[in-house]
């Protein structure tokens, strides 16, 4: 399966929704590396940023720029009041 110009092995479909269960355990359990928007949403996650918005930066830009905003942020984050918010700004910024 092809998500995001990443192939994803099938590490479980879950019966209720039908949708695919992806995760950082999942990858390491078949050796696979961690692509970036897994590692970016689960940046955006660490901030505080909710589960849909988290979805919603992923699914919207390319996974490198969530993911270099959430380190930025990450490495600030004794500073930044509203990390939501500069996320977004360097999303921004970087298009």
């Amino acid at each position: 399966m092809l998500l995001d110009s990443f192939t994803v092995p099938r590490f479980g479909i879950l019966p209720a929704c039908l949708s695919l269960s992806v995760t950082r355990a999942g990858y390491g359990d078949y050796g696979y590396p961690v692509p970036e928007f897994l590692r970016a949403y689960d940046g955006s996650r660490l901030l505080g940023i909710s589960v849909r918005e988290a979805a919603q930066l992923v699914t919207m830009h390319p996974g490198e720029v969530v993911l270099a905003a959430s380190i930025s942020t990450y490495r600030l984050r004794d500073r930044v009041r509203f990390p939501r918010a500069y996320v977004r700004r360097l999303i921004q910024e970087a298009a």
